[in-house]
């Protein structure tokens, strides 16, 4: 080998030397930087509720006509306790006057965003009769600005946990609750915003369910899905009903929505394993991720461009699934209890609210397995 061959090795060695060295200088420095750099995560900050493991009675998010930020409400199942908004993502809580029911407590509290009416409301529903021995009685309220005023729609209602039909802004949905409701809860439909309410789905010697936790509607308002120990399908807005073919251990969630390809087929049911859908209204259902693992809270469906996203609360994290399969959501997310509610940015628990600074950034951290 010649002396400009030798020399032309020793220098394409050392370039290799430098360029490893240069490599593993980069990778330190990102090491130290991250930290610094990284984007926001999950953000946890204390609720205004105590103590600090409070039954949550639901959370509303409200667009602010005034700020690009919504407008969180929250509320507590316990007397005195009541109602809380924030307009700050929750920095600071402000506590909401509910006139004439100061020391009942509220036995749910949500939205009638995407039913059809023109503005979404607020409705909170407050215990005021019944409890141990009977069905709990229920006052049905109304705000069509944000807390500041309530209209009372109904007194005294058996219909407590309220759902609406995005077809009708006049025809709502609900579930009886209570002592009884364990074996016998009833659901109810009204066909004039929840005035009034009529019987629809009860415990008979031809229809044997069990407690009502919760109904839904598609987004057509032509299939109503009940959770009554099975997964009951009305395709006559809840004037007969047929159990689906698939027994499923279902909860107290159902999201049915238009979805891309599979129209007013599709649900998405939240069951103590895991996730599953329907892409045939209910008929038949199969498994969609997470089996295995309790599922606490389906989000509101997000549908845009032929894509579609749920938000999903399940025991100890969050996920998004959708369009491009199931996403673990828990990148920053402290670890806690199942979430009653992921929704959007924000996540709720009984000891805390969590927001997202920003969808992108709270993406990651492994999905658990079974």
């Amino acid at each position: 080998m010649t002396a400009e061959a030798v020399n032309s090795h020793s220098l394409k060695a050392r370039i290799v030397r430098l360029a490893a060295l240069a490599a593993r200088f980069v990778a330190l420095a990102l090491t130290l930087l991250w930290p610094i750099v990284a984007p926001a995560q999950w953000i946890s900050r204390p609720g205004p509720w105590t103590p600090s493991d409070a039954a949550i009675a639901g959370m509303a998010i409200l667009p602010s006509a005034s700020s690009p930020t919504p407008t969180l409400f929250t509320a507590v199942r316990s007397r005195g306790q009541g109602l809380f908004k924030s307009s700050d993502e929750g920095l600071t809580w402000q506590p909401v006057a509910i006139p004439g029911h100061e020391n009942d407590y509220i036995v749910w509290l949500g939205s009638d965003s995407g039913s059809g009416a023109a503005e979404p409301n607020l409705y909170v529903t407050i215990g005021v009769d019944g409890g141990f021995t009977e069905l709990i009685k229920c006052d049905i309220l109304r705000s069509t600005d944000g807390g500041a005023t309530w209209v009372t729609v109904a007194q005294k209602s058996p219909a407590c946990l309220l759902s609406f039909d995005p077809s009708s802004p006049q025809r709502m949905f609900a579930v009886g609750t209570g002592y009884p409701a364990t074996y016998s809860a009833i659901a109810y439909r009204s066909d004039d915003a929840g005035k009034t309410w009529t019987s629809i789905l009860a415990p008979t010697p031809n229809l044997r369910t069990s407690s009502v936790q919760s109904i839904r509607v598609s987004e057509d308002g032509r299939t109503v899905y009940a959770v009554a120990g099975a997964l009951w399908v009305s395709r006559d807005h809840g004037n007969s009903w047929t159990a689906s073919e698939t027994p499923l251990l279902a909860r107290d969630n159902i999201v049915a929505f238009n979805h891309p390809q599979f129209g007013n087929q599709f649900a998405l049911a939240a069951t103590s394993d895991g996730l599953y859908q329907t892409l045939d209204a209910g008929i038949t259902w199969q498994p969609a991720g997470l089996q295995g693992f309790l599922i606490t809270s389906l989000g509101k469906p997000r549908v845009a461009n032929g894509r579609w996203t749920v938000a999903v609360g399940y025991r100890g994290g969050a996920a998004l699934t959708g369009t491009d399969g199931l996403v673990s959501h828990r990148s920053g997310l402290a670890d806690g209890e199942g979430l009653w509610t992921f929704s959007d940015r924000y996540a709720i628990n009984g000891r805390m609210l969590s927001v997202c600074a920003n969808a992108a950034s709270c993406i990651g951290g492994n999905l658990p397995h079974f």
